[in-house]
């Protein structure tokens, strides 16, 4: 790795700077290169899959319910690493490496919600324009409320018709989950089919407005309380039946599939 000098009072000291001193008010007198970041960036994902991959390695040798419940109780988080991390990006926040670290924070560390929301605003802030957004947008589906601020910045500020229909499609999923933003989600949703219906995403097998028709149908039919939309099958007896015959009683329904 190519280490950074701090100069200070006249003198040079060579070696790595504690990623720490890089939030302080000693950050200008600390010399990083984009080098620098690409390189620190990577070894911390590196590390962190190292680490993971050796949780991984123990729960799959388990024996019995005990011990991998015990194991999952220890489950690695990137919480660590990306508190080291975010204030050596935030030096150089538009460099390929910052690009690196905030796009692994967004999608694939498991960090906490308020760190993933921080690494997309970042992005949202320092690399509008990269077409990438897409697919960062795409993960945040699978994100928490607090992402929602940053994908509007993207809404609104991106270049790219692809990025801002998938971060709409991400907005609209994240708020329709949130009884107090519900509304404003099912906006989103219907605005996705509306205009952005045929970006393609997941290696172009499915379409987003596909994907937005069925989290409107989801909100607006599938939520507790309401009645359960009708279905017509066979029973394992090969006996037809509708769902609507066992109304009033208590009952299984179990659904399976074969692929």
């Amino acid at each position: 790795m190519i280490l950074p000098l701090l100069f200070l009072a006249g003198t040079v000291s060579p070696g790595p700077v504690p990623n720490e001193l890089l939030a302080t008010d000693l950050a200008p007198l600390v010399k990083v290169t984009q080098e620098d970041i690409t390189e620190a960036v990577q070894a911390a994902i590196d590390e962190f899959d190292k680490t993971f991959s050796a949780w991984v390695t123990k729960i799959r040798a388990a024996e019995g319910e005990e011990e991998r419940d015990a194991l999952f109780d220890v489950r690695p988080t990137a919480d660590e690493a990306v508190k080291k991390l975010f204030p050596l990006i935030e030096t150089e926040p538009a460099s390929e490496g910052a690009f690196l670290g905030l796009k692994w924070i967004a999608t694939r560390a498991p960090a906490a919600p308020e760190n993933k929301a921080r690494a997309l605003s970042l992005l949202a802030e320092h690399h509008i324009e990269s077409e990438e957004l897409k697919d960062i947008a795409m993960g945040a589906t699978r994100g928490s409320i607090e992402m929602v601020p940053a994908l509007g910045m993207i809404v609104k500020n991106s270049p790219h018709r692809e990025v801002r229909g998938c971060a709409m499609l991400a907005m609209g999923i994240l708020q329709v989950q949130d009884p107090e933003s519900r509304k404003e989600g099912e906006k989103m949703l219907e605005l996705v089919v509306a205009e952005y219906a045929d970006i393609k995403v997941y290696g172009d097998r499915y379409e987003i407005g596909t994907m937005a028709s069925g989290e409107l149908y989801e909100a607006r039919n599938l939520q507790i309380g309401m009645t359960v939309p009708e279905i017509a099958a066979e029973d394992i007896d090969g006996v037809d039946f509708k769902l609507s015959d066992y109304r009033g009683k208590v009952i299984l329904l179990d659904f399976w599939g074969d692929w």
